[in-house]
């Protein structure tokens, strides 16, 4: 996943990877990078179904923790954690099984933490 800041346009492969589809960032909900700010995440498509892609910015070199929380607030999965530094990371996930279960069609939220700062992004899975 790249970031052309000039175009405010994120490229993003597609799921075979052969491709590259471009992402007005007004469209993911999250709107432009805030360079302010030290944590800038994204998540596309949304809805999803079979994979996620996700995307964030570090401003400032730390400990991160992404964790995926069902509508009552119960942990479903820690996505991602540990030190990272500066600059765009990315992760792409599969929710087929997720201990032992299949992830349920229904609204789930993305929680990014990044030192003190917290986003929390609200995603649907479909079938």
């Amino acid at each position: 996943i790249f970031y052309n800041q000039q175009d405010d346009v994120l490229a993003v492969p597609n799921f075979h990877g052969d491709t590259l589809e471009l992402i007005p960032m007004g469209t993911t909900g999250i709107g432009q990078i805030d360079q302010k700010k030290n944590l800038n995440p994204i998540t596309y498509p949304n809805p999803f179904s079979d994979y996620l892609h996700i995307a964030y910015q570090l401003n400032k070199a730390g400990y991160i923790e992404i964790g995926l929380y069902n509508l009552t607030g119960q942990l479903v999965q820690i996505l991602d954690q540990g030190y990272r530094g500066t600059g765009l990371h990315t992760l792409n996930w599969h929710p087929a099984k997720q201990g032992g279960e299949y992830l349920q069609p229904g609204i789930y939220f993305c929680n990014f933490k990044a030192g003190k700062e917290a986003v929390t992004i609200r995603m649907i899975k479909v079938d």
